[in-house]
């Protein structure tokens, strides 16, 4: 880290200059900017991601029809909190015909 890095987030604990740091987030401002996101300002546009309608407009016809949902999600850092948004989404809304699927992670290795 250099030094005006480090003067620069002087404000947080060394582990964290560290961490942010290791993002390229050498700035106050920055720091800020990612640690107390407005999350309406920059929140992501979902349907930017390929055939989002498409999932939808499923999911949607399922609710309609009642049918079961399978959440399907891997063991990894973003699998696992990913099947757990989708449920307590699920679970808020009272669409509760929906099961979470995490396979074993020695026995199903998915690659």
């Amino acid at each position: 880290m250099t030094e005006e890095s480090r003067k620069s987030l002087s404000a947080y604990d060394p582990m964290l200059q560290e961490l942010l740091y290791g993002r390229e987030i050498v700035s106050t401002e920055d720091a800020e900017r990612f640690l107390h996101p407005d999350y309406e300002k920059h929140i992501h546009d979902p349907y930017l991601f390929k055939d989002m309608d498409k999932a939808v407009k499923r999911i949607i016809k399922a609710f309609d029809k009642k049918e079961k949902i399978a959440i399907f999600s891997d063991y990894d850092a973003d699998g696992i909190p990913g099947a757990v948004v989708l449920s307590d989404f699920f679970k808020k809304i009272g669409y509760e015909n929906f099961v979470v699927y995490i396979p074993h992670r020695n026995d199903e290795d998915m690659g």
